[in-house]
């Protein structure tokens, strides 16, 4: 049965935050203020880096300038993203997750009951993030370029002007995590289909086995129908929209990893004291990181799915069907044998692989920065 994601989604949590939440009038409104707001900082920022340039002055802005790059781009890319998700929505066939046994609707419920405790840590800790960082502290003119901006060129309006930019503060988590969100609610809702096809694809045999019984080949014959028929529907209507989210998620990554290598530049050549900054420093990693894992980690469960599939057709005992079911399942087995990827690039996926390269990335330049 089709279920109503509208009121039954079972990623609840993250459509209320994502979905629901930037189709507001008041969240589009803020987000072009934003955006609009962002550019133009940036455009400044960037013609006085130009003009009063060197090394230093450049380092100890680059962490807030990428990151309002980063901002930006997440503002500019939730709704679009919102949008393609929801659309393809409309052309898929969902199962029911109790549409196969009450042991897989256990497990699925399992991972969703997770992926939602995550989630909602994760949303609190950036938001407390952004309390700490709309909170003043001492010489974050020195960090934060546009309160620096406001206080040499519109002293009068300072106070006015850097009020307006903390509170703004507030809400950046949300924007800065809803497009990671959206990819996870893609990636889990695939899998969970995936899940359960598999196991229709582990009881292809009925159980009584007779190669001469017409009843027994029809049972097969239907059932390999089913499976290819539902195998194709998911990769045919998914594959679109990962195509299209492709330059999104590509873009994010590029923003964020720039983002970290910036911080991390920051941190080794900051002179100045970190006192009274850290639970801004901590809950940021903390949100980071979680954020981060949790955008590859259902990209890399809908991988070892997809191949368990294939590995379930390739110990199928088939020897007792007929040439007609044979050939069937052939056709089964090779579309089952391309695994299912969410790719950034050609040859990036959101997987593991990619998890494990950026961590040797950073590990390798903060070795290189302390040895600086």
């Amino acid at each position: 049965m089709q279920p109503n994601l509208q009121k039954n989604d079972i990623l609840w949590l993250i459509r209320k935050l994502t979905f629901d939440l930037f189709q507001l009038k008041i969240t589009k409104m803020f987000l072009i203020i934003t955006s609009v707001s962002i550019i133009l900082l940036t455009i400044i920022q960037t013609f006085l880096f130009l003009k009063k340039f060197n090394g230093y002055y450049f380092i100890m802005y680059s962490a807030v300038y990428t990151g309002s790059l980063f901002i930006l781009v997440s503002s500019l890319s939730v709704l679009p993203i919102s949008k393609l998700i929801k659309t393809a929505w409309v052309k898929f066939s969902f199962w029911e997750i109790n549409s196969a046994t009450p042991k897989i609707e256990r497990k699925i419920r399992k991972e969703i009951f997770y992926i939602n405790c995550v989630v909602f840590f994760n949303t609190i800790v950036a938001i407390i993030s952004g309390i700490f960082h709309a909170i003043p502290l001492q010489d974050d003119e020195e960090l934060f370029y546009p309160l620096a901006i406001f206080e040499t060129y519109t002293p009068e309006w300072k106070d006015w002007f850097s009020g307006i930019y903390r509170a703004s503060f507030l809400p950046m988590p949300i924007i800065m995590v809803a497009p990671a969100y959206t990819v996870v609610y893609l990636c889990a809702h695939m899998r969970f289909q995936f899940c359960l096809l598999l196991h229709f694809l582990e009881n292809i045999n009925p159980d009584n086995e007779n190669i001469s019984d017409k009843k027994y080949q029809a049972q097969i014959k239907e059932r390999l129908h089913f499976c290819i028929k539902r195998h194709i529907h998911l990769f045919s209507k998914s594959r679109p929209v990962l195509e299209d989210l492709k330059k999104f998620v590509f873009v994010l990554t590029l923003c964020g990893t720039i983002f970290c290598i910036s911080i991390i530049i920051f941190h080794f050549s900051f002179q100045g004291t970190y006192e009274g900054r850290y639970p801004r420093i901590i809950t940021i990693i903390i949100a980071a990181s979680i954020t981060f894992f949790l955008s590859i980690l259902p990209g890399q469960l809908i991988e070892n799915t997809s191949s368990e599939i294939f590995e379930v057709l390739r110990n199928t005992n088939w020897v007792s069907w007929n040439e007609q079911n044979k050939k069937l399942f052939i056709i089964l087995l090779l579309n089952t044998r391309q695994i299912y990827k969410i790719k950034i690039t050609e040859n990036v996926s959101l997987n593991y692989e990619l998890g494990v390269t950026m961590a040797k990335a950073m590990y390798s330049m903060i070795s290189v920065m302390k040895q600086l």
